[in-house]
Formats: structure tokens, sequence, C-alpha cells
């Protein structure tokens, strides 16, 4: 091989190295805007799911209100004819329910508490399980810092209480420890139990870890699940920020059982 046929090779390798940090470059770029997107596409709808609940809260909620004491007014009345009566009260029923189901959908949208912040929350939601079920409970947050009201807290609060209702129902545990922890980067939360665990393979149908896989998925995070026979379950999920998904080139989302 002559100088003449190094040169060219060299100059190949210098071109072709040139074209892959400009691919690379430009790759990065797209990842970041990508997660620049997402952030605000995720901030964007939580605004959005917030004006809705309120909307709901403040027209259809205080028009049952209303329909609901003219009810019981007209139930009251006087002299009214049983089969009337009888009649107010199906009604009566029917607008409790259509109450209760406002509220299930405002709730759905816009969590319940959570205007209070994350942590306070999370607090109500274990002092209503230990109380409803008899499972004690440990909170640890030293690493918590404080509240930033952020998209990320609905879907953390959410993940919780269908942990809960998985533990409730399927653990057989007497203990349920959550670790909360916020940083500048992203909010992450543990839920562990000391029940009967999970038998290797894919987990029972029913127990909504596919629910949870695909809202931690949604929002960009990462979900982890540990557990074995006789040895408890911890659930571990991490959720980015606005300013982490928006900085960051990729939060890939993963899934490990054991």
């Amino acid at each position: 091989m002559t100088a003449f046929h190094v040169e060219i090779l060299s100059a190949c390798a210098v071109v072709l190295a040139s074209i892959s940090l400009a691919l690379l470059w430009r790759c990065r770029r797209l990842q970041r805007a990508l997660g620049a997107a997402r952030a605000e596409g995720a901030a964007l709808l939580h605004e959005e799911r917030l004006r809705i609940a309120s909307d709901i809260h403040d027209d259809l909620g205080q028009n049952l209100l209303t329909l609901k004491i003219e009810l019981a007014a007209l139930q009251n009345h006087p002299g009214l004819p049983p089969s009337a009566r009888r009649h107010l009260a199906t009604l009566l029923a029917h607008t409790d329910a259509g109450v209760r189901s406002l509220r299930g959908i405002i709730n759905g949208l816009r969590p319940v508490g959570l205007e209070h912040g994350l942590r306070c929350a999370v607090e109500r939601q274990l002092t209503e399980f230990s109380r409803i079920n008899g499972i004690h409970y440990r909170l640890e947050s030293a690493q918590y810092g404080n509240d930033a009201a952020c998209p990320a807290d609905a879907t953390v609060f959410r993940v919780l209480q269908e942990s809960l209702s998985n533990i409730a129902r399927h653990a057989g545990a007497t203990e349920v420890s959550i670790a909360l922890c916020r940083n500048a980067h992203e909010l992450s939360m543990t839920v562990r139990d000391n029940g009967v665990g999970m038998q290797e393979g894919p987990p029972r149908q029913g127990c909504g870890l596919l629910g949870i896989e695909h809202r931690v998925a949604a929002a960009g995070g990462c979900f982890v699940l540990a557990s074995a026979p006789g040895q408890g379950t911890a659930l571990t999920i991490s959720i980015p920020t606005a300013a982490r998904a928006a900085n960051q080139p990729f939060f890939a989302p993963h899934q490990a059982r054991r």
C-alpha cells in the first residue's frame, strides 16, 4: 500500500468520524427536544385535568346539590301522598348515587388531598389504610425535602393507592413501610410489605401491577418490583420532574421482577 492510499484511507476515516459525531450530536439534540416536549405535555395535561375537575365541581356539582336539597324539601312537604313520597325517595337515592359518581370522577382528575401537598396526602392515606385494615405503617420521608407540586405527585399518589389496595387484598402483611424521596431531578417512592410475597413467574391477574406499570411508563418513569415467596414485596417507582425531563436526553422505563 502506497503513501497515497494511506492518505486516502486516513481522509475517509476522518470524514466518517466527523459524520458520526454530527449524527450523535443531532441524536442527542432530538432526544433533549423530545424530553422537553414530553415535560411540557405532561404539565399542560395536568393543568387541563385540574381545570376540568374544577369546572365539574363548580357547575355540575352545585346543580346536583341544589337538586338534592329541593327533592329533600319536597319529600318533607306536609300532605304529600305516600306513593309520591316513595317516588321522591327513589329520586333522592339516584341523586346521591350521581353525587358519589361525580366525586369519583373529580377525584380521578384531581386526587383529594394533594392541594395540601403530597406528604400530607400520603399520611392521610396511610392513616385511613391502617384504620380499616389493621396493618401498621412506617413513613420514611427524611430524604423528601419540601413539597413542590408537579404532575408527578398525582402519579405517585395513585400508585400508592393501588399498592395499598393490593397489599390489603393479597399480601397478608402486618406492616407496610413507605419511603418518599424528592430531589431536583426526580420523585421516587418505595412501598414495602412483610407479607407472603409473590411466586416466581408472571404476576397474578387482577393485582393492578399492569395498571401501575402503564401509569408510571406514561409519566416517563421507572418501575421495579422485587418479591420472593415468604419475604414480602417491594415496589419502587421513580418519576422524573419537569426539570429533569426537559434537560435529560432520555429516561427509560424499566421493570424488573424476581
